[in-house]
């Protein structure tokens, strides 16, 4: 019995170590230099095969007020705030290009394909792409049909905590004291297979 489970035991670490599988990523600002590196000019289509992220958290801020007469003056006052964590994924929906010709990616970092922040690449190098305001004086957006504010503040709650003390958050330390930027993921995929050669006799 003993010589069977041992028989098992070896047959499944060969059997793992057969076919290995590991799957590693590294995350770079969208730039004029990953342009170059994945013909991204001659296929725009292929933005839309990168996982994306944005280097730093970015807090969305819709008001909206409701003046009731009731006997005595009310005012209700609303606020929706959305954060966007710099490790929370998305995935490029719209891609279009401005009338100078520079590219502009509409990125939905929720289920719905409408809730997209816009991006647009810079004219400069290395040709980042910077968040596109609706609004660059107000700091305003629309998103999801409402026009929001902007700012850069760090996300707060629990969620946002806990995604700060992950070691794997995709957050770059070197882009934080600028406006935030759009970051792509490379997926690079690597198999290994190992055999010993069990030599061959007379």
């Amino acid at each position: 019995m003993t010589n069977k489970v041992n028989r098992l035991g070896i047959l499944a670490i060969l059997l793992l170590s057969g076919a290995i599988v590991i799957g590693c990523a590294s995350v770079e600002p969208m730039s004029n230099e990953a342009i170059r590196n994945y013909r991204l000019a001659i296929n725009p289509n292929n933005y839309r095969n990168l996982q994306y992220y944005v280097s730093r958290d970015i807090v969305l801020t819709f008001v909206s007020s409701d003046a009731q007469v009731d006997g005595i003056g009310q005012i209700s006052v609303h606020r929706d705030i959305i954060q966007i964590l710099s490790s929370t994924p998305g995935v490029a929906i719209g891609v279009s290009e401005y009338e100078d010709g520079r590219a502009m990616l509409g990125i939905a970092f929720e289920a719905s394909d409408d809730d997209l922040l816009w991006f647009i690449q810079d004219s400069y190098n290395p040709g980042y792409f910077y968040l596109a305001y609706t609004n660059p004086q107000r700091r305003e957006i629309m998103y999801g049909g409402n026009l929001y504010t902007v700012s850069y503040e760090q996300a707060s709650g629990l969620g946002a905590t806990v995604s700060r003390m992950n070691p794997t958050n995709r957050r770059r330390r070197a882009f934080e004291d600028m406006a935030p930027i759009l970051l792509y993921e490379e997926r690079v995929r690597e198999s290994e297979q190992r055999r010993n050669v069990q030599g061959r006799r007379l």
